[in-house]
């Protein structure tokens, strides 16, 4: 498991989308129902599965990051600064 110190990182994902890598706060995300391999995978919280969801840009990745309390990376040399500096 890795540890990302509460730290959210934003990335291309390479189709024109922006996502979101870390410690993702559940605002960040879209919630579904789990599917048994969420279930198995320890994927849901509160009955639900959340899952990864794509922004259609930084300005909008960037608001929903604020509104949902994340606290994004603020390291120079990280690449996530690339996509939103």
């Amino acid at each position: 498991m890795f540890n990302f110190n509460g730290i959210t990182h934003l990335i291309d994902n390479g189709n024109g989308t922006i996502g979101a890598v870390g410690s993702v706060p559940a605002g960040m995300m879209t919630k579904r129902r789990p599917t048994i391999s969420d279930v198995m995978g320890g994927r849901t919280r509160d009955g639900w599965a959340y899952v990864r969801r794509a922004f259609a840009s930084v300005d909008e990745a960037l608001t929903v990051a604020r509104e949902s309390g994340a606290t994004l990376c603020q390291a120079r040399n990280c690449a996530c600064r690339e996509v939103f500096s």
